[in-house]
């Protein structure tokens, strides 16, 4: 973890990984909901962070209100 200039400590990739795959290893059937992922700068790097975090795990992850051309990008990767 690192300090930021606000006091807080802020957590590291890996640890957030580490942290995440810790709750899935013991919760069985779980799920991520993601809602407005339009809104986020970087949804591609998000998603990729999840895909890590959940693989080999039962966890499913779900996307709520995305804009539709945020859809069909996505399904456009899913099918292709």
């Amino acid at each position: 973890m690192r300090s930021e200039s606000q006091g807080q400590m802020v957590a590291s990739e890996q640890s957030l990984v580490s942290l995440i795959r810790l709750f899935l290893d013991h919760l069985d059937g779980s799920f991520i909901v993601l809602e407005a992922l339009d809104e986020c700068a970087e949804w591609e790097r998000c998603l990729g962070f999840l895909r890590g975090c959940t693989e080999q795990t039962n966890c499913k992850v779900c996307v709520q209100k995305i804009s539709p051309s945020l859809f069909l990008v996505l399904l456009f990767r899913i099918l292709y």
